[in-house]
This record gives structure tokens, C-alpha cells and sequence, in this order.
């Protein structure tokens, strides 16, 4: 069986998307680009080569995307600069749980490399540490102040679950069971 979760950075751990609509609509008014908010939604969850190509063709114009994202970019580093990063409601404590359980969690992110370990341990949410046998690799893990907090969450997060549990009859339990099993 594999125990490893896999969670998308920005939008689900991280509450960057913000940053993104927000500032792709700034860059594109300064560089003289203007995209809708239409425009800047449909931008949404593409990687690089495909948002290039779909900016480009609104303008009819091959450096569109180039100048609109540098100058984005730059905004993006001045806000978080500015005002920090923030998670999403529940990620250390979701995170801290996962873990605790024994499952191995892994990032998945369009996000380069740099500016995602950036980001995480910004939040210290992670510490990073280069992996000794392969050096591309490096090895996050949850921080000390991560797994004080989980070890607060926990005995909460049980008596919820408890709760729940309590409340369902019988077969809505095994139903649940049921549906979990189906995403194994």
C-alpha cells in the first residue's frame, strides 16, 4: 500500500492564489497588456509553457507574457515581502495529523523550485535538509513548533472524530468505509 499523500502548493496549502489574480491584472494594466479578470481566471492552474502561449495569442503579441510576468513576479515578491505568506485554514494541523499517522507527504507545484522551498519555509512549516546519498534531493520535515502543535491538535482532532463517529448509524458508517475504499 502506499502512504504518501500528495498536496498542490499554492491554493491548497498556500494561500497564494490571491497574489496571482491579483497581480496578474496590476502587471498586465502597468505593461500595457490590460486583461480582464475573464482573462486572468482563465490563466488558472496552467503551467508556464500553456499560460505563455494562451497570453500571447490574447495579444497577438510573442513577448506578452514575458514582460506581464516579469513585472508580476516582481509584485509577488514585494507582497510577500510586504505581507507574508499565509496558509490555508487547517494545514499545520491537517499536515501534523497525516504525519503523525505515518504517512510520507510530498508538495506538487507548477511553482519553481527555489521559490517553493522559499515559500514553506517561510511559513516554517518545513526545514529543509540536502539528502545525503542523491544531492538534487532535499528532505523537508515538519518543524519543532509543527510538531508541538500537533500534539495539541490531536487529542482535539479525536474527540471530534469521536463525535462524528457517534452520530452515524451503522450503515452510514459502512457506507463511509465503503467510499474510502473506492480511493485507495
Amino acid at each position: 500500500m502506499n502512504n504518501t499523500i500528495i498536496f498542490d502548493m499554492d491554493g491548497t496549502l498556500l494561500d497564494t492564489e490571491k497574489y496571482y489574480r491579483k497581480y496578474w491584472r496590476i502587471a498586465s494594466e502597468e505593461t500595457g497588456y490590460p486583461m480582464t479578470d475573464e482573462m486572468v481566471l482563465s490563466l488558472r492552474s496552467l503551467g508556464r509553457p500553456f499560460s505563455t502561449e494562451k497570453i500571447n495569442t490574447f495579444f497577438n503579441d510573442e513577448r506578452a507574457y514575458n514582460i506581464i510576468r516579469g513585472r508580476r513576479m516582481e509584485l509577488i515578491k514585494e507582497a510577500i515581502k510586504r505581507e507574508g505568506i499565509q496558509l490555508k485554514p487547517y494545514v499545520k494541523e491537517t499536515l501534523g495529523i497525516l504525519k503523525e499517522k505515518g504517512f510520507r507527504l510530498a508538495v506538487a507545484t507548477a511553482t519553481d523550485e527555489e521559490r517553493t522551498k522559499e515559500y514553506l519555509e517561510k511559513m516554517e512549516l518545513v526545514h529543509k535538509k540536502q539528502d545525503e546519498k542523491d544531492k538534487r534531493k532535499f528532505i523537508l520535515s515538519l518543524t519543532k513548533s509543527g510538531k508541538i502543535l500537533i500534539e495539541k491538535i490531536i487529542p482535539e482532532n479525536e474527540q471530534a472524530l469521536a463525535e462524528i463517529n457517534s452520530k452515524l448509524s451503522k450503515e452510514e458508517k459502512k457506507l463511509m468505509v465503503d467510499l474510502i475504499r473506492k480511493y485507495k
